[in-house]
């Protein structure tokens, strides 16, 4: 003995008859050459795989989700039969099998009236109305010429609204502001993001080059080698960058404690190969890297032990 959860039932027959609708309203504001490429339900979302020559546009997506709600709400029946494979093909075309090939004789024909005729053997509503609330929440490029259409139907779509709701609600909680004035309110932020990442850039750059005239007295002949502390790749690279700068003979090579990064650089006139004193420190401590003749980097599991490899370079 079995029985079949209504609930879970009745959203996937919302989903697979909302996919031959959107099928539609796709031909009408693309174009019809559409054609289904592939489908996917399940009882809390589904999508559609068209084919089309291009990513298709916030406003086209807008258009044809409020012909799908319009649809919906015009209250279509949607009619199930069987019907002559031959008679089915010379009344309704070889669209019948958007949703791929059916075998036999007989067809199971599903028809939204005057939208669109599938051959299908899926469960359905018996009127579009049945669908309720439709959204459609996603659209990609799954590959060149295929677009994905995801969308939700029903009670899943009116939880999917509430949840962007609560959203909004907790965003002006966060920003202290209104609805109405929450976009500002972001721009703003968006403003003070930016003047506080631009101060923080010129505070690095500031520290940065105290830092390379303190190295300056570490410096020998016409190299550096030096273990830095609290410095990121990044701006263990700036800070080479700013040495070799300052002095163009000069050969860099400089190790950062905390994230275990090595940076070599030479100086436009230097005659220092940075790819070498890579090669050698990597030979000695186990890592990864590489580089030109001028700049090099590594990342290496430990420091321990490099120190005599340092001396060498």
């Amino acid at each position: 003995k079995g029985h079949i959860d209504r609930s879970r039932r009745e959203n996937l027959m919302h989903n697979h008859t909302a996919t031959h609708l959107l099928n539609a309203m796709c031909r009408k504001v693309l174009g019809p050459h559409i054609w289904q490429a592939g489908a996917h339900k399940t009882p809390e979302k589904a999508h559609l795989d068209i084919t089309h020559y291009t990513k298709v546009t916030p406003e086209q997506i807008k258009e044809i989700e409020e012909l799908v709600e319009q649809h919906v709400q015009m209250k279509i029946p949607v009619n199930k039969f069987e019907m002559d494979r031959t008679q089915a093909e010379q009344k309704f075309g070889f669209r019948l099998y958007q949703g791929g090939f059916v075998p036999g004789k007989v067809l199971r024909i599903v028809e939204i009236q005057g939208i669109d005729v599938q051959a299908c053997g899926g469960t359905h509503i018996n009127n579009t109305e049945e669908i309720g609330f439709f959204k459609i929440t996603r659209v990609e490029s799954v590959q060149d010429g295929i677009e994905r259409i995801t969308y939700i139907t029903g009670q899943p779509a009116l939880k999917w609204v509430q949840e962007r709701e609560e959203k909004l609600q907790r965003l002006t909680q966060i920003l202290n502001t209104t609805e109405q004035d929450l976009e500002k309110a972001a721009q703003n932020l968006m403003e003070e993001s930016k003047r506080a990442r631009k101060e923080a850039e010129e505070l690095k750059e500031f520290y940065l080059k105290s830092v390379a005239e303190e190295l300056k007295a570490h410096v020998k002949g016409s190299k550096l080698v030096q273990i830095v502390d609290n410095l990121s790749a990044a701006d263990l690279q700036k800070l080479a960058q700013i040495m070799v700068n300052q002095n163009p003979m000069l050969g860099v090579v400089l190790i950062s404690k905390s994230a275990l990064a090595v940076v070599a650089m030479s100086g436009s006139g230097s005659m220092f190969n940075a790819k070498k004193a890579i090669e050698t420190i990597l030979a000695h401590a186990k890592g990864s890297g590489g580089g030109s003749e001028k700049v090099g980097q590594a990342k290496l599991n430990s420091l321990d032990g490099l120190e005599p490899t340092l001396m060498k370079l």
